[in-house]
């Protein structure tokens, strides 16, 4: 009887060790691959989207509420520049043709002023400040006629830019609430996701006219072109689908169930797979292009708002608003391998090629925090703070909804276990204290024999 005890002993010791070594060795591989913040760069209030400038490698940030664009120098992640534009700027598109920026100004909660301010990033300073319809939500570029055209969410039209001149040539009456625009370079027409008509309007840009209506599910809010298959899929919140669109026919080919009202999709060229945002969830959807259906459903934090790739360790960054963190996820297994804690209400964040870092605008702490990633772990961490100058613009109630919009609650949060990396000596060390306390059992059995 002893005998069986002492042996039950021994399994259970053994077995709890292998299970300790592999928890201290296997997890902090996951977390250190994914990387940590190394600098918090504070900004005007309410810094919600950022993109990268491949003319000069700067990071432009826009502080809704404010009127003011951020420029950060990422060599040394610090502001260099604030660039007073509209009110409330939103979306911020970079033009290859002439290298400048052009920022949306306006709000859907009826504030003003309604214009696409240019701004000559040479020198960081406005060169206009173009009239376009109400509220003018997003923007994209078209590169066959080198037009910029903006979907004027409260005029229900879009708006054609020439940035020759930076002059309106063109309004084209879209359906009701225009609010996402997306071009497709295989047939150089551009799709707009019509929010309040169920539809999108397909306008051809040779003509600047509406050549075709496609029915979609209710609210469209955001509309992809997929380059692997060259198909337009649209996010319908109100119905809890996504409808697939085919560009040579203009037609709707497939419906994609997914009940958690889909918001923002995103393309990852690492599996050609397409990742969903929903609204007031933390699944994140995960849509196989191949047979149009969801193959996957992934938790992360809180109110999930955007998601970039990195292409220097292929995973995917998703900011949290309502967490504070951003989730890691491998896209080799569609699950989060960390949790990275960055400031207070993450919105938009973008991949900087030049040092491989990721910048991520937090909305709540007027800051963008730098993530350095595994690629650029042997750099040596760049830790400035430098601040920009306290703004005493009120905090606007309402962030731009071209992105998903947080709600006003969230459901309970759910603790975060994250393990602190142990070194190969200390593992080797509880090996062997292991080992040790197993052989001083045995050699007990053995004298009671």
């Amino acid at each position: 009887m002893e005998s069986l005890i002492y042996k039950t002993a021994i399994m259970g010791l053994a077995f709890f060790s292998i299970l300790v070594l592999l928890i201290l060795a296997g997890a902090p591989v996951a977390q250190s691959n994914a990387g940590q913040v190394v600098s918090s760069v504070g900004v005007e209030a309410n810094p919600f989207v950022i993109v990268y400038d491949q003319s000069n490698g700067l990071i432009y940030v826009a502080n809704y509420g404010v009127g003011t664009i951020s420029a950060i120098n990422p060599s040394i992640n610090a502001v260099i520049a604030n660039i007073t534009v509209g009110k409330w700027p939103g979306i911020i598109l970079y033009d290859p043709s002439n290298g400048y920026l052009y920022v949306t100004n306006g709000s859907t909660i009826g504030l003003g002023p309604h214009t696409v301010s240019v701004i000559d990033t040479s020198t960081d300073s406005v060169v206009a400040h173009v009239s376009v319809g109400l509220y003018p939500l997003a923007i994209a570029y078209d590169p066959l006629n080198g037009y910029i055209y903006v979907a004027d969410y409260g005029s229900h039209t879009v708006s054609v830019i020439d940035p020759l001149n930076n002059s309106v040539i063109s309004s084209i009456p879209v359906g009701k609430w225009p609010m996402d625009i997306t071009y497709d370079p295989l047939n150089g027409y551009m799709y707009v996701a019509d929010y309040g008509s169920a539809a999108v309007s397909v306008i051809g840009s040779s003509t600047n006219a509406v050549i075709a209506n496609v029915t979609v599910g209710a609210y469209p809010g955001n509309i992809l072109y997929d380059p692997s298959n060259g198909l337009i899929y649209v996010a319908n919140a109100g119905s809890g689908s996504i409808s697939v669109i085919n560009s040579s026919t203009n037609a709707v080919i497939a419906s994609i169930a997914d009940s958690m009202k889909p918001v923002h999709i995103f393309y990852d060229p690492s599996n050609g797979h397409l990742y969903v945002i929903n609204h007031n969830s933390s699944i994140i959807s995960v849509i196989d292009p191949s047979t149009d259906s969801i193959m996957a459903g992934i938790a992360v934090g809180r109110d999930p708002v955007d998601v970039i790739y990195d292409p220097s360790n292929g995973y995917l960054y998703v900011t949290d608003y309502g967490s504070n963190m951003v989730s890691v996820i491998d896209p080799s297994i569609n699950a989060v391998i960390a949790n990275i804690t960055v400031g207070a209400n993450p919105g938009d964040l973008v991949y900087d090629p030049l040092n491989g870092y990721i910048y991520v605008a937090d909305y709540g702490s007027s800051t963008v925090s730098v993530i350095a990633t595994q690629s650029n772990a042997a750099k040596p961490p760049i830790t400035s703070t430098t601040t920009s100058p306290t703004s005493t613009t009120p905090i606007p109630t309402t962030a731009p909804i071209s992105k998903a919009q947080s709600p006003t609650s969230s459901p309970a949060s759910t603790e975060t276990i994250e393990f602190a990396p142990l070194s190969i000596a200390l593992i080797a060390v509880i090996a062997v204290i292991i080992v040790i306390l197993i052989a001083i059992i045995i050699i007990i059995i053995m004298l009671r024999k």
